[in-house]
């Protein structure tokens, strides 16, 4: 079984435990390449400053991924693609109010230290 099949199974049978919902606020989206490679750098920065974090375990589609942030209830998810890479940037989405900013990794953890 893949991972996506086990997360659906303990979804199903909701067995997750409590403790994991308590963990992370924040996810980094993973888009495979590049930019996996991008996103797991950005990781280590946000881990770094002591922010608790995670990055999807998998490629998967932008839905599932974020159907997963939300069952999670992360406040933010980072996304890191082609753009964002090249620009030295990521998108920064508060999952509670909507809103999405571009953003460099300095101005990021600002966001992220005052409102975690």
């Amino acid at each position: 079984f893949g991972i996506d099949r086990i997360y659906d199974v303990i979804e199903e049978l909701g067995i997750f435990p409590a403790q994991l919902s308590a963990g992370a606020k924040v996810l980094l989206l993973n888009f495979g390449g590049n930019n996996e490679g991008y996103a797991l750098q950005i990781l280590k920065q946000i881990r770094g400053a002591g922010i608790a974090a995670e990055i999807y375990p998998d490629v998967a589609k932008f839905d599932k991924q974020m159907k997963y942030a939300n069952k999670r209830a992360m406040k933010y998810v980072i996304m890191a693609g082609d753009d964002e890479r090249e620009a030295n940037k990521m998108s920064l989405k508060n999952f509670e109010s909507g809103d999405q900013q571009l953003l460099n990794l300095e101005a990021c953890l600002a966001i992220l230290k005052s409102n975690l």
